[in-house]
């Protein structure tokens, strides 16, 4: 069997989920007609895990003179449906981050997500096709990771407060809160 790309990265995320101990399964999520979505998971039964990944940083950013490694995460209007589908059944949902070239995964739950598109919904006056989400990496440091949306046409600042993500805070995120 070939292994594609996202079996090397969604692998990496899927691995560190079986190793927590409060973990006992894993499946991947079928949508309502049936199909399974590649980048979906159903954790223990009653957690939700849609993953997406990025080999490189987009850009590099500095944040209170601290060095950032910014990822840039599109959300078309297909994944935010497959993500959609994933709450509606399981509303206990997470989304997994993968940064590749800086070995992290950012976990926030699907309410926070829904948090960010409404700030850039009300910035943008309705709902867009797309979003992009951002995740600002700290490297060689053991600090939080930050999660935005920027304001339309603007770079270098973010719409609100950023959320603020423990760098060990995957795959933990999923079980503390199912308990």
């Amino acid at each position: 069997m070939k292994i594609d790309k996202d079996h090397l990265y969604y692998g990496a995320a899927v691995l560190q989920v079986a190793e927590d101990d409060r973990y006992t399964s894993i499946n991947q999520f079928r949508g309502a007609d049936g199909k399974r979505v590649r980048c979906a998971y159903v954790v223990n039964n009653d957690i939700g895990l849609y993953l997406t990944y990025r080999t490189k940083k987009a850009r590099a950013a500095s944040w209170d003179d601290k060095k950032a490694d910014e990822y840039l995460f599109g959300l078309d209007a297909s994944e935010i449906a497959k993500i959609d589908a994933l709450v509606q059944r399981y509303p206990s949902t997470y989304i997994g981050f993968v940064c590749v070239a800086n070995e992290r995964i950012c976990c926030i739950s699907a309410e926070e997500l829904s948090g960010l598109i409404e700030l850039r919904n009300e910035n943008v006056g309705g709902a867009e096709d797309s979003y992009v989400i951002c995740v600002a990496i700290f490297p060689n440091t053991r600090m939080s990771m930050k999660v935005f949306v920027t304001p339309k046409g603007r770079r270098n600042t973010f719409l609100g407060t950023p959320l603020v993500v423990a760098e060990r805070a995957f795959p933990a995120k999923l079980f503390n809160a199912a308990n």
